[in-house]
């Protein structure tokens, strides 16, 4: 039986790659001794929505809460996000969330989605500003935001 001795290269070739992983460790004990502070403004923007991330929802319990008090998920399209998307669709406004996928809109006439497995055509579940839409397509250029329960 033949023995195999690995190669001088091989070998070295490893060593240097296990170096590129102990470097930023060698860097982080050199800044040990520093101290860090932090401060809050207490005057930040307490807005409805911060950017991408909005804070407040009012799909899941009819009233305006925040996300976090909320005990379901709430995906939330914002309009800084519909935006930069320069979406004029809702089946593009929803691109970003996730198991929600458009299924058969009957030739581009209608909004149609399943969501998390649910759903079909005009099934009653896509609604504006709470209530149900009999409009084949309900996102325009007066849509705010997007919101998934």
């Amino acid at each position: 039986m033949a023995k195999f001795t690995p190669s001088f290269a091989g070998v070295k070739g490893r060593a240097l790659f296990s170096l590129l992983f102990m470097a930023p460790l060698v860097h982080a004990a050199a800044k040990d001794g520093e101290t860090l502070t932090v401060t809050a403004d207490p005057y930040a923007s307490t807005d409805a929505t911060s950017g991408y991330q909005p804070l407040n929802t009012s799909t899941a319990t009819l009233t305006n809460m925040p996300m976090l008090d909320i005990p379901q998920v709430v995906n939330t399209v914002s309009d800084k996000v519909l935006e930069d998307q320069n979406a004029t669709t809702l089946d593009e406004a929803l691109y970003n969330v996730s198991n929600v996928v458009q299924t058969n809109t009957l030739g581009g006439t209608q909004d149609a989605f399943v969501r998390r497995g649910f759903g079909a055509n005009r099934d009653g579940s896509i609604m504006t500003n709470g209530l149900r839409t009999v409009l084949p397509r309900s996102f325009n250029a007066a849509t705010e935001s997007v919101e998934v329960l």
